[in-house]
């Protein structure tokens, strides 16, 4: 087992959402030694771009600004990730996921 000290990361973001490509590649190399072993783990991730004015971020916005209750806010953002419209996943053109801008709001 290692500890946080023996790990390094180094990452970059690229949006593509400047030139019409809701996406933004996020290449990564992680860096974890030991006492016996080093290892090296490049990575390449691919992750969609949600506008700042889509639905999903409508509905955080009415819920920071208590316009929607909690039940109701479930059920629309639900609905939004059941249609496609969001997802989870999803990343904010500045590369933030919907929980940490949701965070953000209520911080």
């Amino acid at each position: 087992q290692t500890s946080c000290a023996n790990y390094k990361r180094a990452s970059f973001w690229i949006s593509l959402n400047n030139i019409g490509i809701p996406y933004a590649v996020i290449a990564s190399l992680d860096l974890m030694w030991t006492a016996r072993k080093t290892s090296i783990t490049p990575s390449l991730e691919v992750k969609r771009v949600v506008n700042w004015n889509a639905p999903v971020f409508k509905l955080l916005g009415d819920i920071e600004w208590n316009r929607m209750d909690f039940e109701d806010a479930r059920t629309s953002i639900t609905q939004v990730f059941e249609s496609g419209l969001a997802s989870p996943v999803d990343v904010s053109p500045n590369g933030q996921s919907l929980l940490e801008v949701s965070t953000a709001l209520h911080a």
